[in-house]
């Protein structure tokens, strides 16, 4: 059964930040050089510095990603993301896209780390927005050029637009990311339902049915038998030499008998039928709509003489034979009570010599 994690985890959200570090290696050789163009309406700032090693690290981290760890990577473009908002709220202002890169380093840590320290991380940031504002404000920091001046600009807009299109581009990964991770937490839910349901209604070893869903089958025989007058049936069968084989060759070679056993059974039975474990080296099989109590005695001796075949395991021969009760529909009311009869006819079986089959008559009684 397929089971989630924390290495999945981990490995989805290293794929994610490889993504991310593709994009930002893409945009870095756009945004830079158009951010780079303000020169020509600003003159050099100390910004610019900022913005060339921010690049250089993006690019380099996006060439060596396979090889580096996720938080390592997280942490870099944290800390780049984070140097740039800070770099253009000094030196720009407004004018800047510090505020969108603030929120994209958000985004970011939320690749890697919980809620609680991305809102931790959002709080610092506001707080140093706060600060650039009041020092704009009260005129200790200037912008280098006049808005209208900046805001005229194609180098502003083309600025704008990147910053812009990286930010979509970041929350489009990010909720990519956490589609495929409800995607695969679904698929795993599904699987885990399914095996569930396996492990509630089948034999582990055999992967037959168990006996819950054997009785609930001879119900439903009842039923249909009682309301279209026809006649169901169930087989008890019990292995004979069964113990010999688990004393003399183990619990090993005991399973395999069970498992070839139980392959035989569901082979030698019409689809419509059903083959049950009901525990140890006891099986149930529930025929339906039978013409006859002879139809049902003809699949009894086929079952027996399946059985009986011996058949191979780690070059030893194992051969087993089975006694088997019959009750037909007409026996009983209820599921346990023709469950109890077949078992009934089973002991009579035993007791006549075993590898044999026995009907259910008034007569038997359980050993």
């Amino acid at each position: 059964m397929m089971r989630f994690t924390q290495l999945d985890m981990e490995s989805f959200r290293d794929k994610s930040a490889n993504r991310l570090l593709l994009l930002a290696a893409l945009l870095v050789c756009i945004a830079v050089p158009a951010t780079l163009s303000r020169y020509l309406i600003s003159g050099w700032q100390f910004s610019f510095y900022v913005y060339i090693g921010s690049g250089l690290f993006v690019i380099a981290l996006a060439v060596l990603r396979h090889r580096l760890s996720l938080k390592f990577k997280i942490n870099t473009l944290a800390t780049i993301g984070t140097s740039v908002a800070i770099a253009a709220l000094a030196n720009w202002g407004l004018l800047s896209n510090g505020m969108i890169w603030f929120v994209i380093t958000g985004f970011i840590l939320m690749i890697a780390y919980t809620s609680r320290l991305v809102l931790l991380y959002m709080l610092f940031a506001v707080s140093t927005m706060t600060l650039f504002a009041w020092l704009f404000y009260t005129g200790a920091l200037k912008p280098p050029v006049e808005a209208n001046q900046f805001a005229s600009s194609h180098v502003a807009w083309i600025n704008a637009i990147v910053s812009n299109m990286f930010s979509l581009m970041l929350i489009m990964i990010h909720f990519s990311y956490l589609k495929e991770y409800q995607q695969q937490l679904i698929s795993l839910l599904e699987e885990q339902n399914q095996e569930i349901s396996r492990l509630a209604n089948h034999d582990n070893l055999t992967g037959l049915h168990n006996l819950r869903v054997g009785k609930d089958r001879i119900t439903q025989a009842i039923t249909f038998s009682r309301r279209n007058k026809t006649m169901a049936a169930v087989i008890f069968i019990d292995l004979d030499g069964f113990k010999e084989i688990n004393d003399q060759h183990g619990h090993d070679a005991g399973d395999a008998v069970l498992i070839e056993t139980a392959h035989r059974l569901s082979h030698n039975v019409r689809e419509v039928d059903t083959v049950a474990r009901i525990g140890g080296d006891e099986f149930l099989v529930v025929l339906q709509e039978i013409s006859s109590a002879t139809a049902a005695v003809a699949i009894a001796e086929k079952l027996i003489n399946k059985i009986k075949v011996p058949f191979i395991h780690e070059n030893n021969t194992l051969s087993v034979t089975a006694s088997l009760g019959i009750a037909l529909t007409s026996d009983a009311q209820a599921a346990e009570e023709l469950i109890k009869k077949a078992d009934s006819a089973m002991y009579q079986a035993k007791r006549q010599g075993k590898n044999r089959y026995a009907l259910f008559s008034s007569g038997c009684s359980a050993a």
